[in-house]
């Protein structure tokens, strides 16, 4: 898998900061802005603000760097930041690194910060993954302590016990697939031994 280096992300992240907001909203949402001064009014865009009176302003500003920055506010749903924080409001995206694979891509930069674009989206990818496993794991842990305070015999606790082993090694290589597997033998395992009990055996 590609590393993200954070150097590479801040440096990108500082360069789509000076991207011309009112050009971008422009282009992509056919924004009409008024200009006073140094600032560009215009009706908020946001989804969850129906502006009646233009309170949504952006001008050139500088960072905490003393970079140059495009920085927008609104005054009516409070909403307010840079480029980033405008995408991830209006297009409802969960996280910064989200607003940045979409401004590469929507800006349609390439050469050199393609591979960090690259190594966000592998980077969520094995998140995801991660969620999914812990997940599996925590549910099938819970199966298998049910099954021991529930059947108190030597063949189920050999059984169980198996599994453990099992889903720790799943869990030491992300195999997903093997903890699949394992939950779907710990329900059939509940079922055959509630039927034995349900039975009298």
């Amino acid at each position: 898998m590609l590393k993200i280096n954070r150097q590479e992300i801040n440096l990108l992240y500082a360069e789509l900061k000076k991207v011309n907001l009112v050009q971008f909203m422009e282009k992509e949402l056919g924004t009409a802005f008024s200009k006073a001064g140094e600032k560009y009014t215009c009706l908020c865009p946001m989804p969850n603000h129906k502006d009646s009176q233009p309170s949504f302003n952006t001008y050139k500003s500088s960072d905490e760097d003393g970079g140059e920055c495009w920085v927008y506010h609104c005054f009516g749903c409070g909403s307010g930041g840079t480029i980033i924080d405008f995408c991830m409001n209006y297009w409802s995206l969960e996280h910064p690194y989200d607003a940045i694979v979409f401004l590469v891509e929507k800006l349609n930069i390439k050469d050199t910060y393609e591979i960090i674009v690259n190594a966000i989206k592998e980077a969520k990818i094995e998140v995801n993954l991660r969620k999914r496993i812990d997940g599996e794991h925590f549910m099938a842990s819970k199966r298998c302590y049910g099954l021991l305070k529930r059947y108190d015999n030597p063949e189920v606790k050999d059984w169980v016990y198996n599994c453990y082993r099992q889903m720790n090694e799943a869990l030491g290589n992300n195999d997903i697939k093997l903890l699949n597997k394992i939950s779907d033998a710990i329900v059939k395992k509940e079922s055959e031994l509630h039927g034995v009990g349900r039975n009298g055996g």
